[in-house]
């Protein structure tokens, strides 16, 4: 059962539902409509079982982990419930019409352009260094960003501070994956961090940025905008995640990329949800 949550990326989606929760309650927006969620869960399922399923045909089989060899054998699942997932999405989108923006535009294509493959056979992914970024600006703005634009309200300095806060939070907990991709990502001609820096200063990277994405939060714990409680929330997931990182290597269980790693997502999300209520 572990696997297959993990490996149908079930667990990534609760994890963008729970971080797109946070994100409304600390920002003081009104509930969003239920419809949202079910987007942001329903895309993440199906960008993330697309992505996979596309990757598997760049790798040799004598290249494929037990990680790959699942993915391999939950394929077809993974594309029906890909399949099932746009269809909802679609209807969802076609009930909920004030949802159709600009504003949709830049994740969807970033997603398809990072997916698929350009002209000369290659996609963003395979840009030095752009993998990491496109990531992280895409959950950013599907989580923090639309919903401040469904909620019809311009944005100001403390919004755009939790943002960057998100972003840099996302981009220090995604290298630890390209730590544990490294390999794989060198027979596809993809170029990280880890790959061209090392694994060891990737950590320092990691921290670092994590580090920075609490302090781009300070000025809004003196304006009060953020509360005392979600201050030691902060702390306890820096102090968490810096852990996690300086523990990561290629060597890891999958398990602690996808669930303890990833799980910071829920943690932080639902610990943002439960101080705000």
């Amino acid at each position: 059962m572990k696997s297959v949550l993990l490996h149908t990326h079930l667990f990534i989606a609760i994890c963008a539902v729970a971080l797109t929760w946070g994100s409304q309650m600390v920002l003081g927006i009104p509930p969003l409509p239920g419809a949202y969620y079910g987007i942001v869960g329903l895309g993440t399922l199906c960008v993330y079982n697309l992505h996979r399923a596309y990757g598997l045909k760049k790798l040799d089989v004598e290249d494929w982990s037990s990680r790959f060899k699942s993915f391999y054998q939950l394929r077809f699942i993974n594309l029906a419930m890909s399949f099932f997932a746009t269809a909802i999405i679609g209807w969802l989108l076609f009930t909920h019409p004030e949802f159709w923006s600009w504003a949709l535009f830049p994740p969807v294509a970033l997603v398809i352009l990072y997916i698929l493959p350009l002209q000369n056979g290659l996609s963003l992914r395979q840009v030095p260094f752009l993998k990491i970024f496109i990531i992280a600006s895409t959950w950013v703005w599907v989580t923090g960003y639309l919903p401040i634009w469904i909620n019809g309200e311009g944005m100001d300095y403390s919004e755009w501070l939790f943002l960057m806060h998100r972003f840099l939070f996302i981009f220090a907990i995604t290298i630890p994956f390209d730590i544990r991709d490294v390999y794989t990502d060198q027979v596809s001609h993809i170029q990280t961090l880890p790959s061209y820096y090392g694994i060891e200063r990737s950590k320092d990277w990691a921290s670092g940025l994590l580090v920075l994405s609490f302090v781009v939060l300070i000025p809004l714990f003196y304006q009060e905008y953020l509360n005392e409680q979600l201050f030691w929330a902060y702390i306890l997931v820096l102090a968490a995640g810096i852990a996690l990182i300086r523990r990561s290597s290629p060597s890891r269980s999958e398990y602690y990329f996808g669930y303890i790693l990833d799980g910071l997502i829920i943690i932080l999300g639902g610990l943002e949800v439960l101080i705000c209520l």
